[in-house]
């Protein structure tokens, strides 16, 4: 090993199979970090990623050369450091003090470790052995979904799928699946995207939306692997449904994890697949949540602009529901903003509601930004919205999330036969 370079949970475990697998003794350490998450809570977006560039910088000091760190979730990171090595200067319970900009930052930090015999074990199951103990013995551990957000023989699916991935005992995907929600332009009224989303089919049929597991896969560090399945699979999916349109003016809307986009390789790895598949990168436009905590927004913005450059659009997710959004609109390479559904039920009535999209709109028009209303679910809210010049819909009024076979009946449709009918709405597909 080379570096001391901040790894995904997924090549963190490779490498550390690789290791153990040419039988080399080591520790493996597990770090916890709570305050990490309550910088971005408690003093917003910009300083909360200089507080975690700056404890990473810390911790890379820290290891001996050659040690791998791995990011778990946001609050947690795994070292995996060779006998042969320094071991990590760590205590079970400790303190590090770090420098945020001109202050000096205290953090309590909880250590634990483990080590591995000279015979060694996989990778897998030693993170396994690992994350069990962890459960039953940390305070603070890896969060769940609220309480009833997810039944409980469906969150114990959830941890079992998780315990045979990472043994390898089965398929990454068992149950994921992608539908697309039609995307309109307001002022012609004709089809110009759909955005991907994903749902997970548990084994008693009843279906998950998002809600019900991407806080969990990024709580469990998964989300990295879960993007590139669903980037993948929107891709192999519109590569399939796009000739029988003879255009390349649509586009799917993939949405984008900040932990995809600290991988130096993300875009890289964007063109291979677009190129795999004969596509340009117009095709594609990336969705960034805003209240996603980003790491780094220099890396960020170096692999967003390389992709627009080549066509890619991006666009910043739920703007208006987190408070990071003004920023993210300084700092971050954009093309548009999707206004949270929030915002738009009941904006015929609303004087409030209506105030702040027509000034959420305008706003991006002056930044030259394209607005993407969400959960328009009424005629009057999409007349509404025409009036306020929001260029593009999407919601139940245009059409529920359908297979990507569907997706070829709004060939059919023609701009008049939005408005005041709704008739794909009520249509099942």
């Amino acid at each position: 090993m080379k570096s001391s370079s901040v790894l995904d949970v997924t090549r963190f475990c490779a490498k550390l199979t690789e290791e153990l697998e040419l039988n080399v003794a080591g520790d493996l350490w597990w770090i916890e970090v709570p305050e990490l998450m309550e910088g971005y809570r408690g003093r917003g977006m910009v300083w909360g990623n200089a507080h975690r560039l700056a404890w990473e910088r810390y911790l890379k000091d820290l290891v001996a050369p050659g040690a791998a760190i791995g990011l778990w979730d946001p609050w947690h990171y795994l070292i995996w450091a060779p006998s042969s090595l320094p071991g990590p200067g760590l205590r079970p319970v400790t303190k590090a003090r770090i420098r945020v900009f001109d202050e000096w930052v205290s953090l309590d930090i909880r250590v634990s470790r483990w080590r591995v015999p000279e015979d060694g074990v996989a990778g897998e199951d030693l993170l396994h052995k690992v994350l069990c103990q962890m459960a039953s013995t940390n305070p603070w551990g890896p969060v769940d979904p609220e309480p009833g957000a997810v039944e409980v023989e469906h969150q114990r699916h959830l941890r079992g799928w998780e315990s045979e991935v990472r043994r390898g005992k089965t398929q990454h995907a068992p149950g994921w699946f992608l539908v697309y929600q039609p995307q309109v332009s307001l002022p012609t009224g004709r089809l110009v995207g759909a955005e991907a989303l994903a749902r997970w089919k548990m084994p008693d049929g009843y279906v998950l939306n998002p809600d019900g597991f991407v806080a969990w896969l990024e709580s469990r560090g998964w989300m990295t692997l879960f993007g590139d399945w669903v980037l993948k699979t929107a891709l192999k999916d519109w590569n399939r449904w796009m000739p029988s349109w003879n255009t390349l003016s649509l586009r799917v809307c993939v949405n984008v994890s900040a932990y995809q986009l600290r991988d130096r390789d993300f875009a890289s790895a964007i063109r291979k697949r677009l190129e795999k598949h004969s596509m340009d990168a117009s095709a594609i436009e990336l969705e960034l949540t805003e209240g996603t905590p980003w790491h780094d927004l220099d890396e960020i913005s170096r692999q967003l602009s390389a992709l627009r450059r080549e066509g890619a659009r991006v666009v910043l997710d739920d703007f208006g529901q987190g408070v990071s959004g003004l920023s993210a609109l300084r700092n971050l390479p954009l093309d548009g903003i999707k206004i949270d559904r929030a915002f738009i039920s009941g904006i015929e009535t609303d004087s409030r509601r209506q105030a702040i999209v027509a000034s959420s709109i305008q706003m991006a028009h002056n930044l030259g930004l394209t607005v993407t209303a969400e959960g328009v679910e009424t005629e009057a809210e999409w007349a509404r919205l025409r009036e306020l010049d929001c260029d593009v819909v999407q919601g139940f009024w245009v059409s529920r999330p359908v297979a990507w076979e569907a997706l070829s009946r709004f060939r059919e449709y023609t701009p008049r036969s939005w408005a005041g009918r709704g008739d794909l709405a009520r249509m099942d597909f």
